[in-house]
C-alpha cells in the first residue's frame, strides 16, 4: 500500500500495514503484514480491548483466526466480524482455477477453527451470504456459495457480562 501511516482524528490512526499470521511482507514488499499480538504489543494496547475487529482478508482469515485463537488475543476482542472464504473462492471467476487444496484436511481445520472461537466464547448473532460468490459445485452439482459474513459476540469478554444492578 503506498499510503503513509497517520492520524485521521483526535482518537483514529491508519496503520501502515494489515493483519496475519506471520510477520510477513507481501506485493514485491510495499506491504507489510503483522500478527495481531505484535501489533498490540508495538503500539503499548497490550492487555486492552478491541471493541470491534473486522476482518475482510480474502482467505487469510482462517490462519489469522487460528493465531487469534492460539495467542488468546482473541479474549481481548468483545466482538468479531469476518468475511469467511471457502476454498471454491476463485472458481466462481475463473472456472479453469480449482483450489488444489480443497481437501478433507482443510475442512476440518476450518470446522476446528470455528469450533475453537466457540470455545473462546463467540456467539455468532448474524450471518449473510455474499450472493456474487454463486457457484455450481462440481462435486454434488448443487449451487453453492463460496464467501460469507459472520458476525460475533464474545460472551466471556467482562465488558459483554450481564451485570446485576
Amino acid at each position: 500500500m503506498q499510503v503513509d501511516s497517520y492520524q485521521y482524528s483526535a482518537n483514529g490512526y491508519f496503520h501502515n500495514y494489515g493483519i496475519d499470521s506471520i510477520e510477513t511482507t507481501v506485493n514485491r514488499g510495499n506491504w507489510r503484514l503483522r500478527r495481531l499480538k505484535n501489533i498490540m504489543k508495538d503500539l503499548g494496547h497490550e492487555g486492552r480491548s478491541i471493541d470491534y475487529l473486522k476482518m475482510d482478508i480474502e482467505f487469510s482469515e482462517w490462519p489469522v483466526l487460528y493465531d487469534l485463537i492460539e495467542t488468546r488475543s482473541i479474549d481481548h476482542v468483545r466482538q468479531l466480524a469476518l468475511e469467511i472464504h471457502t476454498p471454491e473462492v476463485d472458481i466462481h471467476d475463473r472456472p479453469e482455477h480449482l483450489c488444489t487444496w480443497s481437501t478433507v484436511d482443510t475442512m476440518a481445520f476450518m470446522m476446528k477453527t470455528l469450533l475453537n472461537l466457540k470455545k473462546s466464547g463467540f456467539q455468532l448473532f448474524y450471518t449473510r451470504t455474499n450472493h456474487r460468490t454463486k457457484f455450481i459445485s462440481p462435486i454434488t452439482r448443487i449451487e453453492r456459495y463460496c464467501c460469507h459474513n459472520l458476525h460475533f459476540v464474545n460472551v466471556k469478554h467482562e465488558a459483554n457480562r450481564y451485570k446485576a444492578i
